[in-house]
């Protein structure tokens, strides 16, 4: 198996295979106690991908130094590809992709939100005992492993979206087909739906009251209306994984989202009736669900680390409360059920290593020991129906690198404002002002509560169907994405010019641009 060091950190990789960093989804090393909420994602993938005929056995993720590496598995046996080659037909020409759609919007939703629930109200009544907490705590790391592998077992329904799109020619086409299905994506509309409501409450004083607490004062309508919205989107986290920030940590963000949603700008949906209802679906589906199925239950279990380690500090059984999300999730449990004094070295010990992954660049790749594979012909259906998934994920063609500052471009207004350079969504929050344009790699829907603000939005990676490209249709954000090192060609605070319809992005202020370049170097 191939092993590296890189400083005082060595770089194994998880298994056999080629391993590849999961740079859009995680730009941190995650703490120990994140590192178990894709414990059911290989057997999900295994399952479903199997049931609709894809040409993918399945997809796994490890964690390496807190890093998360990706490994997706090929179907190598022909005898494999040719039994798949029913299922694919009858998820291309059938039913399949349908009944994922149709259970997630008409149940699977509101079962999964009422677990959420569940947990939640948990957590805010539990006493503040270890024994009560770990009971809690067990709950959330079960709902956690269990959100992500409900996620990928949807995946069979992204399908209709997909070939929707393939009938359309790529370029134009295709690009109009993905306009007339703006205003389909219930998850990006419903928190700043519910955040309007708040506004709308608080009328003309919403820019002039200034914290949660002023909102609860102002009126019973406004603060029915605030603890509905954090109800449903404060205990979700902000970066996807459990060891990151929740909203109800940021006060200060529940307050941008509640000014910037008086007066939102919304995609007026002229062309949805052109689309098939249950294409709409399929299109909103992923953005739906990964909010609750992903950042709800890491949140959750944010939340009930937290309090765990508050409680074991409390006790003097931690030195530092932050150190519980340096634990497993079950080794936590364990030792809120029967509490000793070693947790505390171990934990040390392991924020000690995590400090060191912080400092240490990842590979973009490791390898394993080598598997030699075939690649068989694949039957039509099969490749089918694998090519309207990868359509789906990425419907438009990239830009060369060497395009200049091209991407695809989402509506057809310009817009000029200060570019707001920023890694991730927690970054981004400490900085964004009305107006500004964010210029990031990839976003997710941790970024919802911020794209309210924004006056337009760059992203050096992502596809027409990119949560980035999604979002800024429902939200009428001039956008470009793709843009191949923006982050890297755009200083941070330059004046910088959208222009969509064209898919371009032009530097305004070059003198600006040009000291900001030189004092980053």
């Amino acid at each position: 198996m191939g092993r590296s060091t890189m400083g005082a950190v060595s770089w194994e990789a998880p298994g056999p295979g080629r391993w590849h960093l999961d740079a859009d989804h995680a730009d941190r090393p995650v703490r120990r106690a994140g590192w178990d909420i894709y414990a059911g994602m290989e057997e999900a993938t295994v399952a479903t991908y199997g049931s609709v005929g894809l040409a993918t056995r399945c997809m796994r993720i490890a964690f390496v130094n807190g890093w998360p590496y990706v490994q997706i598995e090929m179907v190598d046996d022909a005898d494999e590809l040719a039994r798949r080659e029913p299922h694919a037909r009858a998820a291309v020409e059938g039913q399949a992709w349908r009944e994922v759609v149709d259970e997630w919007f008409n149940m699977g939703r509101s079962e999964f939100v009422d677990r959420c629930l569940a947990v939640q109200r948990a957590l805010d009544r539990a006493e503040s005992n270890l024994s009560s907490i770990a009971e809690v705590l067990d709950a959330a790391g079960a709902l956690a492993i269990a959100g992500p592998a409900k996620h990928f077992s949807m995946t069979p329904g992204y399908l209709g979206a997909g070939l929707f799109l393939e009938r359309h020619e790529p370029g134009e086409q295709r690009e109009g087909a993905l306009s007339a299905l703006a205003g389909a994506s219930p998850g990006t509309r419903e928190p700043a739906e519910l955040a309007a409501l708040v506004a709308d409450a608080l009328g003309d004083t919403a820019q002039l009251v200034q914290s949660v607490a002023d909102v609860r004062k102002h009126s019973s309508t406004a603060a029915q209306a605030l603890e509905r919205y954090l109800e449903l989107f404060g205990s979700r986290s902000l970066d996807g994984f459990p060891d990151g920030p929740i909203l109800l940590e940021r006060p200060d963000l529940v307050m941008i989202s509640i000014r910037a949603a008086r007066g939102l700008r919304s995609a007026v949906p002229m062309r949805l009736a052109e689309v098939p209802l249950d294409v709409q679906r399929s299109y909103g589906l992923r953005d739906d669900n990964v909010g609750i199925t992903c950042n709800w239950t890491a949140g959750l279990l944010h939340r009930a680390v937290s309090e765990a380690g508050r409680m074991l500090h409390d006790q003097g059984l931690l030195d530092d409360p932050s150190h519980a999300f340096h634990v497993a999730v079950g080794d936590l449990v364990e030792a809120c059920e029967h509490p000793t004094a070693g947790l505390n070295s171990v934990a040390a010990d392991a924020a000690k290593a995590h400090q060191l992954a912080v400092s240490s660049p990842p590979p973009p790749v490791l390898d394993g020991d080598r598997i030699i594979r075939t690649k068989p012909e694949l039957p039509p259906y099969v490749a089918r129906a694998t090519s309207a998934l990868m359509t789906y994920s990425e419907p438009l063609p990239r830009r060369a690198p060497d395009a200049g500052l091209r991407g695809i471009g989402v509506g057809n207004t310009k817009v000029e404002g200060r570019a707001v350079v920023a890694d991730d969504a927690v970054e981004a929050s400490l900085r964004l002002e009305p107006g500004d344009i964010l210029v990031t790699s990839v976003t997710d829907s941790a970024f919802n509560v911020l794209l309210t603000q924004v006056s337009g939005l760059v992203t050096e990676h992502g596809g027409g169907m990119s949560h980035a490209a999604l979002t800024a249709r429902e939200l009428a954000i001039p956008a470009i994405i793709g843009v191949p090192e923006a982050m890297s060609q755009v200083s941070d605070g330059a004046l910088i010019e959208l222009d969509p319809a064209d898919g371009l992005l032009r530097i305004v202020d070059a003198e600006t641009q040009r000291n900001a370049t030189e004092d980053r170097t």
